[in-house]
């Protein structure tokens, strides 16, 4: 698990700080990315779309 510095709950900013910390884990190493369905994930489309090898996986609230 990686964590970070106090930061705000947008899309962006959840975008910015999750390619910030990809960046830190070897290509190799990087298997999936799961999040929960709330708005601070709706921007994950532009992640996937980034050279970061990023691969998202939502939760089930029923799993």
């Amino acid at each position: 698990m990686l964590s970070t510095e106090n930061w705000d709950k947008t899309a962006s900013e959840i975008n910015r700080v999750t390619e910030k910390l990809f960046q830190k884990i070897p290509v190799e190493k990087r298997k999936t990315f799961t999040c929960d369905k709330v708005k601070e994930f709706f921007g994950h489309q532009e992640l996937s779309q980034k050279s970061i090898e990023y691969f998202p996986s939502f939760s089930s609230a029923y799993s």
